[in-house]
């Protein structure tokens, strides 16, 4: 879904650009002075999309192991940054943060006994520094980026034995990595812009320790813990953005 918005936007930006290189001169006896489009300046823009997640998890052995599914899930937040453009060239720095609900659920079933962890993994915060560089051709912007990222990840778990809950916890962790993207800005005017990208997110392998309450024992209960880890996070997100140029 996220790579069909990037190409709608991108084609939109060639329409556009052949548009105006096809239109005829203006007639008459008038002559107007027009202002040239610029890309230099700052720019604050809130944006939205799509995504989906990708890793796996290691349980313990007494535990049957899988690759946990891929995730999926919606993102929205703001994108603040820097653009200077000299000729055609433009280059700058942004910084984003976004939040939302990219999560993937598994269930794993216990080897000794009929118990099972069912865990439930979201990377709900996202924040990247990331480097802009690009084309310029009027009002349309082709601009590849790449930089450095920080993400949060909640884990949940459930501990379930012949259907009956039996205990739950949760487990935090930060993890820090790079990601890198593509995208097409179109002007409207001198300082709406709209745009669509693509960017793929890689993260660090953490430990996961979950803390909680184990409900088999009679109260008060008593305190659960477990661990896992989770190995090659990935994230790849499609994104829209309207921004304000200053």
């Amino acid at each position: 879904m996220h790579r069909t918005l990037f190409a709608a936007i991108l084609g939109l930006a060639i329409c556009g650009v052949q548009a105006r290189a096809d239109a005829p001169p203006p007639s008459g006896g008038f002559l107007f002075t027009v202002v040239p489009m610029t890309w230099t300046g700052f720019y604050l823009g809130g944006v939205g999309g799509y995504g989906s997640t990708h890793f796996n998890m290691s349980v313990p052995a007494t535990f049957a192991s899988g690759a946990t599914p891929d995730g999926s899930g919606g993102v929205g937040g703001v994108v603040v940054g820097y653009s200077h453009q000299i000729g055609y060239f433009v280059g700058g720095l942004e910084v984003d943060f976004t939040a939302g609900t990219l999560e993937a659920s598994k269930s794993f079933p216990s080897l000794v006994d009929s118990s099972a962890w069912n865990i439930t993994t979201n990377f709900g915060t996202l924040a990247s520094l990331r480097g802009r560089a690009g084309v310029a051709i009027g009002p349309v912007l082709l601009y590849g980026t790449a930089g450095g990222v920080w993400g949060n990840a909640q884990s949940d778990i459930t501990v379930m034995d012949t259907g009956s809950l039996v205990a739950r916890g949760v487990a935090t962790n930060n993890h820090f990595g790079w990601v890198a993207g593509a995208g097409a800005e179109i002007a409207l005017s001198p300082r709406w812009v709209v745009r669509g990208e693509w960017l793929h997110y890689e993260f660090d392998s953490k430990n996961y320790h979950y803390t909680g309450q184990d409900f088999a024992t009679v109260s008060p209960a008593a305190p659960f813990t477990g661990d896992t880890s989770v190995s090659g996070p990935s994230i790849d997100v499609g994104r829209a953005a309207i921004i304000l140029k200053f």
